[in-house]
C-alpha cells in the first residue's frame, strides 16, 4: 500500500493495479527425477539408466476459467506456457512442452532422459523452465542436480 501511495496514484488507478495483481500470475516450479520402478528403494542412478524427470508447474493466482490474459491491445488469449528441460546452462535441450493450464491448476509433465555415461561419479545437472507466453517476467526456473554412480 505504501509503495503504491508513493507512486502518485489516485483511487482508480491504484484499485486498477491491485486487480491486476491479483490475476497476474504467480508460476511456482519443482523438479524431481527418479528411475521408474526404483524411486521408493532409494536405488542409485547409473550411467544408461531410462531417468524420469517430472516438472510441476503450479498456478495459484485468481482467474476464472475461461477469463483470457489481460493484454488490452491483443485479441483475448487463455494463458500459456511452454515447460522446457535442459541441462544446466541451456547446452541441450531435452524436452519441451505446451501448456494451456488454467489459473489454479497445477500440470505436471514427464520428460523421459538418458543419463549419459560422461556423468558417471559425478551430477547429471538439469534445469526446468517454465516459460510465460503471455505476460513478459514471469518465467520460473527450478534447477536439479541428480547424483550418478559408477555402476
Amino acid at each position: 500500500a505504501a509503495l503504491l501511495s508513493r507512486a502518485g496514484l489516485d483511487g482508480a488507478q491504484e484499485a486498477e493495479v491491485r486487480s491486476f495483481c491479483r490475476v497476474m500470475p504467480r508460476p511456482q516450479l519443482s523438479a524431481r527425477a527418479y528411475v521408474e520402478g526404483e524411486e521408493e528403494e532409494g536405488g542409485e542412478t547409473l550411467p544408461g539408466d531410462r531417468l524420469t524427470v517430472e516438472v510441476c508447474l503450479s498456478l495459484p493466482h485468481e482467474r476464472a476459467p475461461g477469463c483470457p490474459v489481460h493484454a488490452p491491445r491483443s485479441p483475448p488469449s487463455a494463458e500459456a506456457w511452454l515447460l522446457c528441460l535442459s541441462d544446466a546452462g541451456g547446452a541441450r535441450l531435452r524436452g519441451l512442452v505446451g501448456v494451456a493450464a488454467p489459473p489454479g491448476a497445477e500440470h505436471v509433465a514427464k520428460f523421459a532422459i538418458k543419463v549419459p555415461g560422461r556423468a558417471a561419479g559425478s551430477s547429471l545437472r538439469l534445469e526446468a523452465h517454465a516459460f510465460c507466453c503471455s505476460y513478459v517476467g514471469v518465467d520460473a526456473e527450478a534447477q536439479l542436480a541428480v547424483p550418478v554412480g559408477r555402476g
